[in-house]
């Protein structure tokens, strides 16, 4: 899944944050690091969960520069996760 953002006079080196949640709980998608990219444009963060990890709930994403929260937006996803399907071994 991908949260795309416009951004302007971003400085630099400036650390940006991308955090992911689910209901409220912080998921194992989040990204922190010293921006490297220009002053503005487009840009975005990835959070690649598999099929089976993306449950029915209101996901949360918030970018921060430095510490300060600088937009956020959501999305739901509905009915149910997907399961693995058992295999049968080739013989």
């Amino acid at each position: 899944m991908y949260a795309f953002f416009q951004y302007d006079k971003m400085v630099p080196g400036a650390q940006w944050t991308a955090l992911w949640f689910r209901n409220s709980e912080l998921l194992s998608c989040f990204e922190s690091y010293p921006w490297d990219g220009s002053t503005g444009g487009l840009y975005y963060s990835e959070c690649d969960l598999s099929a089976d990890q993306w449950l029915p709930g209101t996901y949360t994403v918030q970018l921060f520069v430095g510490h300060d929260f600088k937009r956020g937006g959501f999305f739901t996803v509905e009915g149910d996760s997907p399961t693995a399907l058992p295999t049968v071994p080739l013989t």
